[in-house]
């Protein structure tokens, strides 16, 4: 990983493998109801990718993390409202029991945001 702090690495670790774990989750909830999931990245996902590609290790923390904070707020209202009124009872309880995950990765994402801007997070804390 390009993070060159460690809490930005060890969050975005924390992250790959609990949103993986929810993925495959959702993926065998909708194989069950036979509905077909996109695999390949849209547009806006793949020039997120080529963004942080062309970073330096302090920017990448920083696009990152400020990233993961418009995703998971998006992603936290999202879950919300499908927990809350979606059509499928399954679905609406995948979403509730996804909903604390995402909650608990934004209020990490938002602080780690606030530690990289005060200037509290450096590379030193690499070691």
């Amino acid at each position: 990983m390009k993070a060159a702090t460690e809490p930005v690495r060890s969050l975005a670790r924390r992250i790959v493998l609990e949103h993986g774990q929810t993925n495959g989750e959702l993926k065998d909830l909708a194989s069950q109801k036979q509905i077909t999931l996109e695999t390949n990245l849209d547009a806006k996902h793949q020039a997120m990718i080529d963004r942080f590609a062309a970073l330096s290790a302090m920017a990448f923390d920083r696009q990152y993390v400020g990233d993961m904070v418009t995703a998971h707020t998006d992603a936290v209202a999202l879950f919300r409202r499908e927990s809350q009124r979606g059509e499928d009872a399954e679905i609406r309880a995948w979403a509730a029991r996804t909903l604390p995950m995402l909650e608990s990765h934004l209020r990490e994402v938002q602080d780690l945001q606030k530690e990289l801007e005060s200037g509290r997070v450096s590379v030193k804390s690499t070691q």
